[in-house]
């Protein structure tokens, strides 16, 4: 089929040379660390709840950290197109669209994910109790924590595509590498010397997040491509928090208006909460491309609304 589709193209039609393997490997070799790194980081707080606490607060700790996964599978998405985006602006040497996509990309990767873990971090005891059982509510607030780490470590999605996009990515595997090892330090420090429970598992994955995250990802990619500390804060940072302030106040008073003991109001007051996220997000924090992005896809979804079934 290839071969009917691309007759030019000819796999496999002389012996692998050296110096490609070697640039296949140099490049894939840091990434792999990375993905394994991050499978060590997620997957280990419940061995280690296991082996130090009885066997059954393994489970109200998974069951958290799976609803606290739940928006950044949905954010995941959109952060996927970065990663060719940037190989292709960096194979070019557009270094100010490169920024432009680091401050850009992270702001509207963190907020995608606010516009719906404001709600989560409000409802998490609600969502818990008609998931699987009013007894895991108290879960709440390792969901909470959860939660923020996991929006902390969505930031640096965008920087690690960039970093990858012009193959200077390789420190990051080194950071990944303390990421996972302090996560696991720190939860057995403060599940068992501390004795905070499970919930020490979940900061010491927030703890852990932020290090990785704030103190060396962001700053060496901010370095690597050139970026102000003024920029982040002004372009991402604040765009993408400012309207946390109003999404969580909705969904605070709608939770204290109405009692959210079933999945339809939880799902009613999460679309409003999400809704005044983006609502203040459009005002007051989005670029004006991105306003009339949004602008035109609305239009174009009002005329097929209004487009009878039969046209």
């Amino acid at each position: 089929a290839t071969g009917r589709a691309r007759p030019g193209l000819r796999l496999f039609s002389g012996r692998p040379r050296a110096r490609y393997v070697r640039q296949l490997f140099g490049f894939s070799w840091s990434i792999i660390i990375m993905q394994g790194a991050g499978t060590l980081k997620t997957r280990t707080d419940e061995i280690v709840i296991a082996a130090m606490l009885p066997v059954a607060q393994v489970t109200p700790y998974a069951l958290a950290r799976r609803a606290a996964e739940a928006p950044v599978l949905l954010t995941y998405q959109f952060s996927r197109v970065m990663l060719p985006l940037a190989a292709q602006l960096g194979a070019r040497n557009e270094h100010d669209r490169l920024r432009a996509v680091f401050l850009t990309g992270t702001r509207l990767t963190l907020a995608a994910y606010l516009a719906c873990a404001c709600a989560l971090a409000v409802l998490g005891g609600p969502f818990l109790a008609a998931w699987v059982g009013e007894e895991y509510r108290s879960a709440a607030a390792i969901l909470v924590v959860l939660a923020i780490a996991s929006g902390i470590d969505m930031s640096r999605w965008t920087p690690d595509s960039v970093l990858q996009g012009v193959s200077k990515h390789r420190p990051l595997a080194l950071f990944a590498i303390i990421g996972a090892g302090l996560n696991l330090i720190l939860s057995i420090l403060l599940i068992g010397p501390v004795g905070l429970g499970p919930i020490g598992a979940a900061y010491g994955t927030l703890i852990a997040t932020v290090i990785e995250a704030v103190v060396l990802t962001i700053p060496f990619a901010m370095r690597r491509l050139g970026i102000g500390a003024a920029a982040v804060l002004g372009s991402v940072a604040l765009p993408a928090l400012v309207p946390a302030i109003p999404a969580t106040t909705v969904a605070l008073g709608l939770t204290w208006l109405i009692d959210p003991g079933s999945f339809i109001s939880i799902i009613g007051i999460g679309i409003v909460a999400a809704a005044a996220y983006v609502a203040t997000y459009f005002a007051f924090a989005a670029s004006a491309p991105e306003r009339t992005l949004a602008l035109s896809g609305a239009r174009a979804l009002m005329v097929r609304m209004r487009r009878p079934a039969n046209a």
